[in-house]
């Protein structure tokens, strides 16, 4: 009737975000990797386009 829980997956599924997220748990603060700066400017330019009401393909705001 009932399915056995798989309790090694939901550990994995539990700890894994929290390593990933660890520093910035601890330091307050994001690691970038090589392209952080990249997808950084583009929440910055989606937050712009919205703020503004000008929804464009084109980076206006980031360029």
């Amino acid at each position: 009737m009932f399915k056995k829980v798989n309790w090694q997956l939901i550990l994995v599924v539990l700890i894994v975000p929290l390593v990933v997220m660890s520093p910035i748990l601890f330091n307050g603060t994001a690691l970038l990797g090589v392209d952080g700066y990249f997808h950084y400017n583009r929440i910055f330019e989606a937050a712009m386009q919205l703020r503004d009401r000008n929804l464009s393909f084109l980076n206006l705001y980031t360029f």
